[in-house]
């Protein structure tokens, strides 16, 4: 990851006040939840860092596309799609 990259991550971050922790998860590698604040996202702690980053990545498109605010009605395979879209357009 470039240095460019990691600095965009960071100020998405930043725009949306998400908050990032790692802790064991049993049923997935990551998990978003929309606060009145801000967002959480739980990110497994036993992955290795190359396959935490993509679940960070994954997550905040969740954010940034509004599947929390609005859009959170689409169907599952829809947000997926999107967000895989998303992440090729990124090209980190």
């Amino acid at each position: 990851m470039t240095g460019n990259a990691e600095k965009r991550i960071r100020q998405t971050i930043d725009r949306y006040g998400i908050t990032v922790r790692r802790i064991k998860l049993s049923a997935c590698r990551g998990l978003s939840y929309k606060l009145t604040d801000g967002y959480l996202v739980l990110i497994d702690s036993e992955l290795d860092s190359h396959k935490a980053l993509d679940v960070l990545l994954h997550e905040l498109m969740h954010i940034k596309l509004g599947h929390f605010d609005g859009r959170q009605d689409l169907p599952e395979w829809l947000k997926e799609k999107e967000i895989a879209q998303a992440l090729e357009e990124l090209e980190i």
